[in-house]
């Protein structure tokens, strides 16, 4: 399972697996991160509903950096939503 991000309030930025990848992982971080706990919600602003470009391209990979800046954002900010994420099967003949 993953996340689909609304809010971020329910998903934990270095924990929980939320970024579009072909194999989920947890993303890395760039900063030492002793005690904190990260949100993914601290990394968007509220009041433009965008990402916070420059947080996000300090904390993560460019390569994590630049699909966290490509997840859209609903100007609603609902919650956060566990949802599976399927992989296409072909089928052979």
């Amino acid at each position: 399972m993953t996340w689909r991000v609304g809010n971020g309030l329910n998903i934990r930025a270095f924990e929980d697996i939320w970024i579009e990848v072909e194999r989920p992982t947890r993303p890395p971080s760039l900063v030492d991160r002793e005690d904190d706990l990260y949100m993914v919600h601290q990394f968007i602003d509220v009041q433009t509903v965008s990402w916070k470009a420059t947080e996000v391209q300090q904390n993560f990979t460019p390569e994590d950096a630049e699909k966290i800046m490509a997840i859209p954002l609903s100007a609603r900010l609902p919650e956060d939503k566990r949802i599976w994420k399927c992989t296409r099967m072909e089928n052979s003949v």
